[in-house]
């Protein structure tokens, strides 16, 4: 278990050298898991909700951001499921939902989880920084379609994925 800070570098288009990009980003990161700058990206966490709430409010409604960034958007987990069947009183597990916690002045959290050959995804976001979560999941959905018709060349879509493509941002 750890943690360390990477770049999604969602400002390249490519998804193919934005991939790239991120795989770099990530090897870059683990040179420093070990090192105590990782155990600073959890501070926010150690403080009781009722403390870091108002702090992180204050920290951003007085725009400190631009002197002191936290530097983190979201977070992502990624949790390698058993490559058996799992069962609980006599029923097999189907597929398994991952969750995770939105720490203050974190608005976003991503957690991965595989089983059963399936990985599913789980975000949580938070309304104040996230109004429109439904734009996002379709985002992610095309955004992934793009990576994948990179990598494996134009898929047929299903009935569920033809129905996500995104609005326009100017739509919202």
């Amino acid at each position: 278990v750890g943690a360390m800070q990477a770049q999604l570098h969602t400002n390249i288009k490519d998804p193919l050298e934005r991939l790239r990009a991120i795989k770099k980003s990530l090897d870059d990161a683990k040179a420093y898991i070990d090192t105590p700058l990782v155990r600073i990206v959890g501070l926010p966490g150690a403080l009781p909700p009722a403390i870091a709430k108002p702090l992180a409010r204050a920290y951003v409604r007085n725009k400190l951001t631009r002197y002191l960034p936290m530097g983190q958007a979201t977070v992502i987990t990624n949790v390698p499921g058993p490559p058996f069947d799992l069962y609980c009183a006599g029923a097999r597990m189907v597929t398994y939902y991952p969750l995770g916690l939105i720490n203050p002045g974190l608005g976003l959290f991503h957690a991965v989880f595989s089983y059963g050959g399936k990985i599913s995804v789980t975000i949580l976001a938070d309304r104040d920084q996230m109004p429109d979560p439904e734009f996002y999941r379709q985002c992610i959905d095309a955004a992934w379609d793009e990576l994948r018709g990179a990598l494996l060349g134009p898929q047929p879509k299903t009935p569920a994925r033809r129905a996500a493509k995104p609005k326009t941002a100017k739509a919202r």
